[in-house]
């Protein structure tokens, strides 16, 4: 099994949504320099989940603020957590 990709940009915001204060994440996926489409990327122990696109892009919304682990998971490669 190949070594798994890395997570070339990774941004964690804050925003204030009635008086709730939630935050998002956006990265993009990639594999030696290959933009890797429809890998899993969730947020351990919770409901947030998406896959990437096309170009390895991928957004989690309304996260409320807490220390994640964070795992994605590609067909072939090891999982990255």
């Amino acid at each position: 099994m190949k070594k798994f990709f890395t997570i070339t940009f990774l941004l964690f915001t804050f925003t204030l949504y009635a008086q709730q204060q939630t935050g998002g994440l956006l990265g993009n996926v990639t594999a030696e320099k290959d933009s890797l489409q429809l890998a899993s990327v969730i947020l351990l122990k919770t409901t947030f989940t998406d896959t990437t696109d096309k170009n390895g892009d991928f957004e989690l919304k309304n996260i409320p603020p807490c220390k994640y682990h964070l795992r994605i998971g590609y067909i072939g490669y090891e999982n990255f957590q």
